[in-house]
């Protein structure tokens, strides 16, 4: 913000990185849920089918929570005073 960048800018490009490792640490966390999942049913008599819509919907439920953390906890800094912040670094 102190070189110019506009709220949309700082709020694009901290979303953009944080979902550059969000989204691969997601999908790593639900093959393996999935496996563990699988292996836990495995040991009941009566058995479930685990559909991937399940864990569909709960990837885009995590993506839009911290989608929507991130926007929000960066939009009060970058609406804050800049110099507040850079003399805190």
């Amino acid at each position: 913000k102190v070189n110019g960048a506009k709220v949309k800018d700082i709020l694009r490009i901290f979303l953009k990185d944080i979902m550059k490792m969000a989204l691969p640490c997601i999908i790593v966390g639900d093959i393996g849920a999935w496996l563990i999942a699988r292996q836990w049913l495995m040991s009941f008599s009566e058995k479930i089918t685990i559909t991937p819509l399940l864990f569909i919907c709960v990837t885009i439920l995590l993506l839009v929570i911290i989608a929507l953390s991130v926007i929000i906890n960066c939009y009060k800094v970058a609406n804050s005073n800049p110099v507040k912040y850079l003399k805190d670094e």
